[in-house]
């Protein structure tokens, strides 16, 4: 049995021999005018007369009722209920029968019960009706109605391995091409949108490989095999479908060209691809002296064996030259991961290139939806958003609902203000004000003024350091005082919570505006001076070894070539078993904000939050109390 004997269906022998739905019952009456008015019942309803049919039933039933045939009329009036849609006199009809001595009769009945409790939402009772039927209808009509009601209760009821059962035993059952196609619909839609990768994976292991449903999910566990990069994988399942004369749509002889393009890996061998000139070298510069730090170069002595070996490519901010560099690394130097780009249109381009051929990479660029190109690729960089979560955690722990936001009308502007408004929302907080400068604004004193009659807990304020420092004084003017924990606002004032993101940050606020700023909050990707133990540590290595501050870009390519080296170490020996690595790591010692990556591949803590308290900044820690 397909389902094991919890899925017998109610009065049906395990040792009774396979009869098939479709056969009709061998009823007869002793009574020539009853026979005569079933048949006139029938008559009814072959003629499409449905109405007539069911009062000749009932009329039937209502005076014969312990005549032989009454049976028979119960069953089919129970279809024209069920037709109708009227499911409660559909089900007492069907039960009436469903026990009956003939055993025709009774499947007749119990396989119509099955289609009435599906149609009902009852998908326990349905499938435990209608399981002892696959593979054993012979009218076309029944089969389809089996194949589409079965399956939807089993997919309803999460059982996604058996409704793909159901539709592969019964491949070869007899079906008018019209409800074939209606079923290829429903394998297609529970194969790729309903069925999940581990039941996929088993049905690819469990089906027998041969026909229209194991080819629909071998198709699925390739392209599965290919968004997470397991090449291994993938050249097996493009084995068996080429071994079983399957044919591979454009998508899937894409797949089958990268596999074969595909080369051994060094998993020594690390590629990096940075803005080494043009515009942003200098970030370039920093990132590759912090990798060149975590990587031992140069080398001092001879190189051990298994020495890590560190591939440099510079994109100049080109997204073709990114694309082309990955596929140099990947494919000539063969590397195990590549680190960067830090431009966000190169980023853009490497990323589905690394995506395409199986390559982890760890990008240093703020590129909005970079990790959904696909599960190879992870960010380390904090986008805006992750900033403004970071900030909302302390707020939310604070207990602030109320928020309003003041920022310049410039792009970065923008998208700060818009991904706090949209961090509020999902905080279930209320945005009160939202109140735009333009970039070059140096007084503020009417826009401030704009605030004061608004209420709110907390400002957020995503500017830099220096108009920050010409703000916070505004808002102390207009009776609008940040004040730190344990303190109250002058007298006649009220006290805020002032919220800014990194680039706002700067110690000399601490100097220069701290009477204006105490208790105000701000993000920081990397500061040694409020950083833990490991980032002081980086950043005095940093400049010992070359002269200059490190930087955020300095201590994300740190950290990023150390979680590489780190999978490495334990054990990762394809680009795949790295990938899996990264999504589970968690560094003791990292030099930026954040240990690992979060389920989304994006950094597990996008940046560190220090307050202002008297002359210096604390960093603060969950849950910011």
């Amino acid at each position: 049995m397909l389902f094991g004997a919890a899925l017998t269906s109610p009065g049906c022998s395990r040792r009774t021999p396979p009869r098939f739905v479709g056969q009709s019952p061998l009823l007869t009456s002793d009574n020539p005018q009853a026979e005569a008015e079933l048949r006139e019942a029938r008559t009814f309803a072959e003629q499409g007369d449905i109405e007539q049919a069911a009062t000749r039933y009932e009329a039937f039933l209502a005076m014969r009722s312990d005549d032989p045939l009454a049976a028979i009329a119960r069953l089919e009036l129970g279809r024209i209920r069920l037709d109708a849609g009227d499911l409660d006199a559909a089900l007492t009809l069907f039960e009436q029968v469903a026990d009956h001595t003939d055993v025709a009769l009774a499947e007749h009945a119990r396989f119509n019960l099955g289609l009435t409790l599906h149609a009902a939402q009852e998908y326990e009772s349905a499938v435990r009706f209608l399981s002892p039927f696959v593979g054993r209808t012979i009218d076309p009509v029944e089969t389809a109605k089996l194949l589409w009601s079965l399956p939807d209760a089993l997919v309803k009821l999460e059982r996604h391995m058996d409704a793909l059962t159901v539709l592969h035993r019964a491949e070869d059952a007899p079906l008018a091409e019209q409800d074939r196609e209606r079923v290829r619909a429903r394998v297609a839609k529970l194969v790729h949108h309903e069925a999940g990768g581990d039941q996929i994976q088993r049905a690819y292991r469990e089906l027998e490989h041969r026909g229209e449903v194991w080819g629909q999910v071998a198709r699925r566990a390739l392209r599965d095999a290919d968004a997470m990069g397991d090449l291994t994988r993938v050249r097996a399942v493009l084995a068996e479908l080429e071994h079983r004369g399957f044919e591979l749509d454009d998508e899937l002889q894409a797949v089958a060209a990268r596999a074969e393009r595909a080369t051994d890996v060094d998993m020594r061998s690390v590629g990096v691809i940075l803005t080494l000139s043009g515009r942003a070298r200098e970030l370039g510069q920093l990132a590759l002296h912090g990798i060149m730090l975590a990587a031992g170069l140069p080398p001092r002595g001879p190189l051990p064996a298994n020495a890590p070996v560190v591939v440099f490519r510079d994109d100049g901010g080109d997204p073709a030259r990114a694309t082309a560099a990955v596929d140099e690394l990947a494919r000539m130097h063969r590397v195990a991961a590549i680190i960067g780009p830090i431009d966000a249109r190169a980023a853009e381009a490497a990323a589905k290139r690394a995506h395409e051929l199986g390559v982890p990479m760890i990008t240093l660029s703020q590129a909005p939806r970079l990790t959904q190109t696909g599960p190879m690729i992870f960010r380390l960089f904090a986008t805006p958003q992750g900033e403004v979560e970071q900030l909302l955690r302390f707020a939310r722990a604070r207990g602030y609902t109320r928020f309003a936001v003041m920022y310049p009308a410039s792009g970065y502007g923008e998208v700060m203000a818009s991904a706090f408004a949209l961090g509020v929302r999902s905080a279930g907080g209320e945005l009160v004000a939202r109140i735009d400068y333009p970039p070059e604004a140096t007084s503020f004193g009417t826009l401030v003024g704009e605030l004061r009659g608004q209420r709110f807990d907390a400002l957020f304020l995503p500017d830099t350091a220096h108009r920050l420092a010409l703000i916070a004084p505004a808002l102390a003017a207009a009776g609008l005082w940040p004040t730190a924990p344990g303190n109250a606002a002058p007298k006649g004032a009220r006290s805020v919570q002032l919220l800014a993101p990194s680039v706002g940050f700067d110690h000399e606020l601490a100097r220069t505006t701290s009477r204006y700023l105490q208790g105000s909050v701000f993000s920081t990707l990397f500061d040694p001076r409020t950083g833990a133990a490991a980032a002081q540590a980086f950043a005095a290595r940093f400049r010992t070894q070359f002269g200059v501050p490190a930087n955020a870009f300095a201590a994300f390519a740190y950290d990023a070539f150390q979680f590489i080296r780190s999978a490495v170490k334990d054990g990762a020996g394809t680009r795949f078993a790295l990938r899996q690595h990264l999504t589970t790591l968690r560094a003791r010692a990292a030099a930026g904000p954040s240990p690992g990556f979060d389920d989304n591949r994006e950094p597990s803590r996008a940046s560190y939050l220090v307050q202002l308290r008297g002359q210096h900044f604390t960093r603060l820690n969950p849950p910011y109390r």
